[in-house]
């Protein structure tokens, strides 16, 4: 419960021009009942379909980044078993993860699909129900709390559905 969520997911919808940057966090926009609106809690989930544009450069750099990590793993372990180098040498060699189609100005457009979902265990199930729907999950924690018991138990949930879950730290100001 307040650590963000809907503040972020704010801010993902300002970043696609929907709303202002400037009235990202105090809109609520993902919190569609009066209700939601009227206690400044979300009870309920909702969803939004977002494009992320991500420049060439970007993606370029990522792959030389990876590249180096590996050269210089394989570089820097004098004694390595022979089948751990040759995996990171299969790695060093493959393609990017995925061929990126860029569009002629060398951008490359993602659809990304938010659900902006409860905090309190009141409304856990709506969590549960969000996370069936996902590839993978942001997982906000308040700097200032810390790591609650919901937070835990949403992260569990997630894993335990194969989710790649990214924590987001917030409020570290």
């Amino acid at each position: 419960v307040d650590h963000g969520k809907t503040t972020l997911a704010d801010a993902l919808v300002a970043s696609n021009g929907i709303i202002s940057m400037r009235s990202a966090g105090e809109v609520r926009y993902m919190d569609s009942t009066e209700e939601e609106q009227r206690r400044g809690i979300t009870m309920k989930s909702s969803s939004i379909a977002l494009l992320y544009n991500c420049p060439r450069r970007v993606l370029t750099q990522k792959e030389t980044e990876r590249k180096s990590r590996i050269q210089h793993q394989l570089l820097s372990r004098t004694k390595m078993h022979p089948k751990r180098k040759l995996l990171l040498q299969q790695e060093l060699d493959r393609p990017p993860m995925q061929p990126y189609k860029f569009d002629p100005a060398g951008m490359f457009t993602h659809l990304v699909n938010i659900i902006d979902s409860p905090g309190h265990v009141d409304f856990s199930f709506e969590v549960t129900k969000s996370l069936q729907a996902c590839e993978g999950t942001l997982l906000v924690i308040d700097a200032a709390q810390g790591v609650e018991a919901q937070t835990v138990a949403n992260f569990l949930l997630a894993r335990e559905q194969g989710l790649t879950v990214i924590p987001v730290l917030n409020k570290i100001d």
